[in-house]
């Protein structure tokens, strides 16, 4: 391990993952410990995120909580927001790594009218996951302006906005101008 990672090679660090996992027991703590430093040195590298997933929450848990989520979708889909949160909270039990799946869940939560659970949920993907992708901001600011506070949901806003989520300039325009 120490002499394939030294140099902090992309492809050393995929590579010893990627045979690591196909030798070691499920779940072994070092495994995780080392995956976990990858994704540190390569936040944004997805193939770094996907084996972390792997070797922390393993394949059947991965694919049972898609299984979930998907059951969420078409809750959601129909409008039946209390059962999507909860298919995307089992979700999230099985795979606490995945940041959709607390973006999912707060968004329904906060539908069905449950803001505490929802900005919970949302404060768990902007605090430890921080997808960079504004849509959690969204998400929250949209909790702020239900609870009466659009002023503490325009930063929100803007960082949503300026972090490229499309939906977020409209919502600023209309609250924070």
């Amino acid at each position: 391990f120490d002499l394939l990672t030294e140099k902090g090679d992309l492809n050393n660090w995929k590579n010893y993952l990627i045979i690591a996992n196909n030798i070691m027991t499920p779940s072994d703590p070092t495994l995780i410990q080392r995956a976990q430093k990858a994704v540190e040195l390569f936040p944004t590298n997805g193939d770094i995120k996907s084996l972390f997933n792997l070797i922390a929450v393993g394949q059947q848990n991965i694919n049972e909580a898609q299984q979930f989520s998907a059951s969420g979708l078409n809750f959601f889909n129909q409008q039946n927001y209390t059962q999507a949160a909860e298919q995307f909270e089992k979700a999230i039990a099985l795979n606490p790594y995945e940041y959709a799946f607390y973006e999912n869940a707060a968004t329904a939560n906060y539908l069905s009218g449950n803001l505490t659970k929802a900005q919970e949920q949302i404060d768990k993907v902007i605090n430890e996951m921080n997808p960079l992708n504004g849509k959690c901001e969204y998400i929250k600011a949209l909790i702020y302006i239900k609870m009466g506070d659009p002023i503490g949901a325009c930063p929100l806003l803007a960082t949503a906005r300026d972090s490229g989520f499309s939906q977020a300039a409209a919502t600023f325009d209309q609250y924070c101008r």
